[in-house]
């Protein structure tokens, strides 16, 4: 991309706005500098993770936002999400085998590990998706409480030590009792850990709290994750899906994973009968969230279901009381097939239709997009 050297002073046509146009699944690293950055529908601004060696979003960034940012040239990339895989859920962990406990990178053998295979997409541009496996090293979803400390105001913040590179980072907030660390609520169990991760407690800024241990454990139970697929995560995004592909798993008997996708919508629904529609009413694709859970009581959303900002799809003004023709003007983002998104009708007297049904649901998944990075 033909980005400018940044430097002060009034800025040109020689340091213009650069548009930044990706397909799905394609990206651009931002170069060094400083910039206005606004994102197009489907894109989101993305970080390298070095602990989990992924490309994580800035969730709170939401597409089409306009954001001053500051890039170091390397860790930092805009992403067309639209037809992309970001992540999966475990469903089932799989047959406990000790032995396979660790990360297993995408292509790693089968035999010696465990894999997860996702399906090729359909729709150009093709670029088939590319998962790792975790295997083990998740912590239990109780803390001990050492020392509770005394003297706190305001629950401190809690922070592990990080696993091995690939692994998952665990998250978990304290509950005070009386001033002392009571309990602790782990909301990620984290995965990859050879050995039970280490706790820093620390005060917020300005609180007199003091004295808090807390000790946390892996887990050791062979139906809890111990020798079991915790988690993966994606070394590719893909590209080109426009449903949930299936995957493909190998190395731990009876193991199982649901994708979760980004799709958009491309095509309209076509409306069949309408009870309530009038010239002028829209069609909005409700966005809707991965049924899919962790097996058991595993708990790492973070990293399984939190992955990107849905948002409704929204149709334009249709020019009849029949919804013969809709354009659409936004796709949203969903983590279902467009083909599944729930649909509702506003009509031009601002009222909900008392029936409406769809001879097929919409079509889609592939939207290309138009970022603008802007010089400071």
């Amino acid at each position: 991309m033909g980005f400018n050297v940044i430097g002060s002073g009034l800025k040109t046509l020689a340091n213009p706005s650069s548009a930044v146009t990706l397909q799905s699944g394609q990206y651009a690293v931002l170069p060094g500098g400083q910039y206005l950055v606004q994102l197009g529908k489907y894109s989101a601004l993305q970080w390298y993770d070095p602990i989990s060696t992924t490309w994580r979003n800035f969730n709170a960034i939401t597409a089409g936002s306009i954001v001053p940012f500051t890039s170091d040239g390397y860790n930092y990339r805009i992403m067309n999400l639209s037809g992309t895989v970001v992540g999966g859920v475990v469903t089932t962990g799989g047959t406990s085998n000790a032995a396979k406990n660790g990360i297993w990178l995408a292509g790693s053998s089968s035999t010696t590990g465990a894999t997860a295979t996702v399906a090729a997409p359909a729709n150009a541009p093709t670029q088939t998706a590319q998962m790792n496996v975790i295997v083990g090293g998740a912590i239990q979803q109780t803390i001990t409480v050492t020392a509770g400390g005394s003297g706190y105001v305001i629950p401190p913040i809690i922070s592990f030590s990080p696993p091995p590179a690939g692994g998952l980072l665990p998250t978990a907030y304290a509950v005070l009792t009386a001033g002392a660390v009571s309990s602790v609520t782990v909301v990620d169990q984290g995965a990859g850990y050879t050995s039970a991760p280490t706790i820093t407690v620390t005060p917020v800024f300005g609180d007199p709290g003091v004295g808090a241990v807390l000790t946390p454990a892996l887990v050791t139970s062979t139906t809890g994750g111990y020798g079991q697929a915790v988690a993966v995560t994606m070394s590719n995004y893909g590209g080109g899906y426009a449903t949930v592909p299936t995957i493909t798993c190998a190395g731990l008997t009876s193991m199982a994973v649901t994708a979760v996708t980004c799709l958009s919508v491309i095509t309209a629904t076509t409306v069949t009968a309408a009870s309530g529609g009038a010239n002028g009413s829209q069609l909005t694709y409700v966005a809707q969230p991965t049924a899919a859970t962790l097996f058991g009581s595993m708990k790492n959303p973070s990293y399984t279901t939190n992955l990107f900002s849905m948002r409704n799809g929204l149709g334009g003004y249709n020019t009849s009381a029949t919804y013969a023709s809709q354009t659409i003007l936004d796709g949203g983002l969903s983590q279902l097939d467009v083909s599944n998104l729930a649909t509702f009708t506003l009509a031009s007297t601002g009222t909900v239709p008392a029936a409406t049904t769809f001879a097929s649901g919409a079509s889609g998944g592939v939207a290309s997009d138009i970022s603008y990075v802007i010089p400071l």
